[in-house]
């Protein structure tokens, strides 16, 4: 492959085996190569730091490890912002993918697509700064960037907290699941009562549904 006539791709999935075929599928391409793969979001980030050139595009999971995708997407915007980075992952709640939109994602696909749609929408970003989907469209982002829809400034972690605060586990129960102590458990309560408007589990819990948070 010529290298400055390949779509560069730098790659972070903490699911090896998902990894591993998404990099074959679009190596298999005639204009596309994963230059650059990872299961840590810190790893991209310290290969973007000292890689030249850039990748055409970053590709990023949104569920990992030490760093979730969100925060990871917020951070390459504010180094590089102009660095076009494509979402896929298993989540599909509006407002996660509000959330991507909102921070600069160039285009949100979960991973019910196949991969030729992934591909496809690779080159769409690389030539039009954007791909649309059936889980972001066109309406979506256009909402989103007017400020249309509500985006709760959430962390990753108080997402996590909302889906147990939903389910029947005490909170006692949902630190030891979150593996963090009762104490942190009540801050996180209290910063999602806030963050929501809400004054009760059970009215965090209907939120949580509305945002997607919660499945049912």
């Amino acid at each position: 492959m010529n290298l400055w006539n390949t779509i560069r791709i730098a790659y972070v999935e903490d699911q090896t085996g998902v990894r591993n075929s998404v990099c074959r599928f679009l190596n298999a391409q005639a204009d596309t190569e994963v230059t650059y793969d990872t299961d840590s979001g810190k790893e991209l980030l310290m290969h973007l730091q000292h890689v030249v050139p850039l990748p055409t595009i970053c590709i990023l999971d949104i569920s990992m490890p030490e760093m979730d995708g969100l925060t990871l997407l917020k951070k390459i915007r504010n180094k590089w912002s102009k660095l076009p980075c494509l979402i896929y992952s298993m989540h599909q709640g509006e407002l996660t993918i509000a959330k991507a939109i909102h921070l600069g994602a160039n285009g949100y696909f979960s991973k019910r697509h196949s991969y030729e749609e992934l591909y496809q929408a690779v080159k769409d970003i690389v030539s039009n700064g954007v791909a649309y989907s059936k889980d972001a469209d066109s309406t979506m982002f256009e909402q989103v960037l007017n400020n249309e829809i509500e985006v709760p400034n959430l962390s990753d972690r108080e997402m996590i907290f909302i889906k147990y605060a939903g389910s029947e586990l005490s909170y006692s129960e949902i630190a030891t699941a979150m593996q963090i102590s009762d104490k942190t458990v009540e801050t996180y309560r209290s910063r999602c009562f806030s963050k929501l408007n809400v004054a009760s589990r059970v009215g965090l819990a209907i939120k949580g549904i509305e945002l997607g948070i919660i499945n049912i």
